[in-house]
């Protein structure tokens, strides 16, 4: 029922509806452009990580321990040589865009976990004033050059990841796609 004595109508030329979602459906079967502008995004998204030290959801990374930090040379946590960051690629399969690391220590520091190794410890110097358990009087030691195991734990630093802001913004390279802007 029409209100108040006044209306209009619209009518549609079907056509042009027509033509732009056939262009839709043609970009829908071919998706790698838009995929690899996804992977663009986060690779830069990563390089963003590395440098605000912090994971996907915006948590900071876990210091250095102070044993750690005596040995580099900055203070910046997975920059050491930047070969790392620097190796964050993404590849396109069908219908996906994937985002890794083929760098062999790459694992260990997104996952975090125990490493067994074996470490050579150099000669050196040692105040012993314990023997069989028991106090005896300080002296000097030298200790040899020997091989030791050594169990070191790194904790979970993710670098890789998608957030909510990042889905937004996937939707948002999908909308500019499929309607051209």
């Amino acid at each position: 029922m029409i209100m108040a004595g006044i209306s209009f109508q619209i009518y549609a030329d079907e056509q042009p509806l027509r033509r732009y979602l056939k262009r839709i459906e043609n970009r829908l079967e071919s998706p790698r452009p838009v995929l690899a502008s996804i992977g663009e995004y986060m690779l830069r998204r990563t390089e963003e990580r590395f440098f605000a030290q912090k994971d996907p959801q915006g948590k900071a990374w876990k210091k250095l321990s102070p044993v750690t930090l005596k040995t580099k040379k900055h203070t910046k946590i997975l920059t050491e040589s930047g070969n790392l960051r620097g190796r964050i690629v993404y590849r396109l399969e069908p219908g996906a865009v994937v985002i890794g690391t083929n760098v062999v220590y790459g694992a260990i520091h997104q996952l975090g976990g125990t490493i067994r190794k074996n470490v050579q410890v150099r000669i050196h110097w040692r105040i012993m004033n314990r023997a069989f358990g028991r106090p005896i009087p300080a002296r000097h030691v030298m200790v040899d050059s020997h091989e030791r195991k050594m169990d070191l734990t790194i904790p979970a630093r993710p670098f890789l990841g998608v957030n909510d802001e990042d889905r937004q913004e996937f939707e948002n390279i999908l909308i500019d796609y499929l309607t051209d802007r």
